[in-house]
């Protein structure tokens, strides 16, 4: 099975079950715990993301080529642990200063945010090693254990700190389960190259994977602020179902992709390295974009499918701004930041997200007091479009990255094709009603990329109908 669908998959099937989870506990908790609930999370994701995030991607980087593997692995988990303790450290002062009248939340986000980063760390060496089964595994497991225990906890005590414990240990037993023995805490190493390349690379990143991580925080924070955490639910609910699936589906091509292309780079010829970037590009936008407007044309079943009535009315009015969203910072995340990527030269990443996280809070502060909810979204749309403008003028100093605009129109006339047959299709509270309908958009979608020749696929198929053909008779 090709690696690439496998990958896909693996971040798939978690995203899925955790729209069951959002389904079922929209329906057990009202907006003002959920919300709460979501702002636990949102500092998890920050934490683990915006502190941690940069050794993961040090490492999907250089684990390719590096030369010393134990100097290597010992120094990334010595600055794990570095990194933990400065979280810590800054969660204990915060706590002993009397900022929160909530330690115990706090502690358990705390904890979260290590079984997530360093779970979150070994994906990241399965996937620069393209493991794409133990990949599998460990996605799937957290997944699992996030949609049985948390609702489960949700429901019999209805308390968002413990439905936080619930999340935690749903994080924390797949990190020790499924631990790669080269990112153990008994092999910590220190050696003061391989830092001096590791901050040369991921310093940089890590501010600008942090000010990303504030961008994506920030909405809920601000909302909490000025409107209570009620609209955090209302907020985050929404997000779930409209931004989430298409971020989804740019997280488990996107990571793989860039793997790939760092072996393009690392061992390939320069006309590799442009093929693999295009097809990435392709696969992304062919990913992301039908579903974005899939997810608005299914909206009104949507929302009463997959969130509980307190929520459904928010996610219709949102889904537009959210999934546009998702569309735009996915090709942001996973392609136009490449660019500086590919070249180690992350520096002027970190302006990128200074210009979305500037447009993002002003908005968000005019926009928030008269518009809720909405006023959030509409900030970080118009946030993302920034980010990704700046990324692509800036990662043109570096590398300049193909874009295959005959296939894209192609792609794009596919997807609006799609959107308007979807759109008129009937309204339904009934599921099996609605998988029907994503079917046929998948169908008319299909049909349309495959009349218009994307990317030469009809040539692929008919290459693959001999082997398809080889592999049924061998099964027979």
């Amino acid at each position: 099975m090709n690696k690439r669908f496998v990958f896909l998959i693996a971040k798939l099937l978690p995203n899925l079950l955790g729209v069951i989870t959002t389904a079922l506990l929209t329906r057990v908790l009202p907006p003002s715990d959920y919300g709460l609930y979501t702002f636990g999370l949102s500092i998890i994701y920050f934490m683990t993301i915006g502190t941690f995030e940069w050794m993961g991607l040090s490492l999907l980087r250089m684990a390719a080529t590096v030369q010393e593997p134990e100097l290597f692995y010992g120094t990334i988990m010595s600055c794990f642990c570095t990194t933990f303790l400065a979280c810590s450290a800054a969660i204990g002062f915060i706590m002993l200063t009397g900022l929160t009248n909530n330690s115990l939340f706090l502690f358990v986000c705390l904890i979260a945010c290590f079984g997530s980063a360093w779970t979150e760390l070994q994906q990241r060496l399965q996937l620069a090693e393209l493991r794409a089964s133990a990949f599998f595994v460990v996605s799937f497991g957290r997944g699992l254990l996030t949609v049985t225990l948390v609702p489960a906890v949700a429901y019999w005590y209805h308390d968002a700190t413990l439905v936080l414990v619930a999340f935690a240990i749903a994080n924390i037993l797949p990190a020790f389960l499924a631990n790669d023995r080269r990112l153990g805490f008994v092999r910590l190493r220190f050696d003061s190259q391989t830092l001096s390349q590791l901050l040369r690379f991921g310093l940089p990143l890590s501010i600008s994977v942090g000010l990303a991580t504030l961008l994506s925080s920030m909405d809920k924070w601000m909302l909490g602020a000025l409107n209570g955490t009620e609209s955090i639910g209302l907020f985050s609910a929404a997000a779930m179902v409209a931004q989430m699936p298409v971020l989804s589906l740019a997280s488990g091509i996107g990571p793989s992709a860039y793997a790939m292309a760092v072996r393009a780079k690392s061992f390939g010829s320069a006309e590799d390295l442009d093929d693999q970037l295009r097809r990435t590009f392709i696969l992304l936008l062919g990913l992301v974009l039908p579903a974005a407007l899939g997810i608005v044309g299914l909206s009104k079943s949507l929302s009463h499918i997959l969130v509980g009535p307190l929520y459904s009315g928010h996610v219709v009015t949102l889904a537009p701004w959210l999934a546009a969203m998702g569309v735009i910072s996915s090709m942001r995340a996973f392609y136009a930041d490449i660019a500086f990527q590919l070249e180690q030269k992350t520096t002027s990443l970190i302006w990128t997200m200074v210009l979305a996280v500037i447009v993002n809070g002003s908005l968000g502060l005019v926009l928030i007091p008269h518009l809720g909810p909405k006023g959030a979204a509409i900030s970080s749309f118009c946030a993302a479009i920034t980010g990704l403008l700046a990324s692509a003028a800036l990662g043109r100093r570096h590398t300049i990255l193909p874009i295959p605009f005959p296939d894209t129109i192609k792609l794009a006339v596919s997807a609006l094709v799609m959107f308007f047959v979807v759109d008129r299709l009937p309204e339904t509270v009934q599921l099996l009603q609605l998988l029907f309908e994503i079917v046929i958009g998948v169908a008319v979608f299909g049909g349309s990329v495959l009349l218009l020749d994307v990317m030469g696929i009809r040539r692929t198929l008919i290459q693959l109908l001999p082997m398809m053909r080889n592999a049924s008779q061998h099964l027979l």
